[in-house]
């Protein structure tokens, strides 16, 4: 079975552009040499970041099976980037999953997603306006899974809708609407 194959990295903060530029230069050959790697992409992360993770750089591939996993690790093309990228690199994650290519049962209807939840504040409120309804209440939540400024819950209430907004990385419990203890 396919693996997809993710890695996440943080730059020094006193990392030279022009050393990071050159690290993505040469990353940027990787899917050429290897033949193994298959939907290669890459590229900097969002600003202002969707997610609660402060990293600088993403690239994901997919690989056709393990043994191709295990050659693409030890491939000379992979091991040739370290010398570029252990000056500049802070941290970095990697994680690789088998890709479930299991088809959804037919006649299975798709989850509809709320109108506004994961939204940032600002585009929340455009929606909501646009629909003829007003904001409501606005709490602020600890989420460790969104930046801060992101829609986690919403509720009707009449002609308003209140909201809970991700405030910071701290886990609260029990109901949104209900003040973190």
């Amino acid at each position: 079975m396919p693996i997809h194959h993710i890695v996440l990295l943080k730059f020094k903060d006193d990392a030279p552009p022009s050393d990071v530029e050159r690290y993505v230069a040469e990353l940027a050959h990787l899917p050429r040499l290897d033949p193994d790697i298959d939907g290669w992409v890459s590229g900097p992360g969002v600003t202002p970041p969707f997610h609660n993770g402060d990293f600088d750089f993403g690239m994901a591939c997919t690989l056709p099976d393990e043994s191709s996993m295990e050659r693409y690790m030890a491939h000379p093309a992979h091991r040739r980037l370290a010398p570029f990228l252990a000056p500049i690199l802070e941290r970095q994650i990697a994680f690789d999953f088998v890709v479930d290519e299991t088809p959804a049962p037919a006649g299975t209807p798709p989850l509809e997603a709320p109108s506004v939840d994961g939204l940032r504040i600002e585009r929340a409120r455009a929606v909501i306006e646009a629909s003829g309804k007003q904001v409501g209440q606005v709490k602020q939540r600890p989420n460790p899974y969104w930046a801060e400024g992101f829609v986690l819950a919403h509720r009707e209430v009449g002609d308003s809708v209140d909201l809970v907004v991700s405030s910071s990385t701290r886990v609260g419990a029990g109901d949104p609407f209900e003040p973190v203890s």
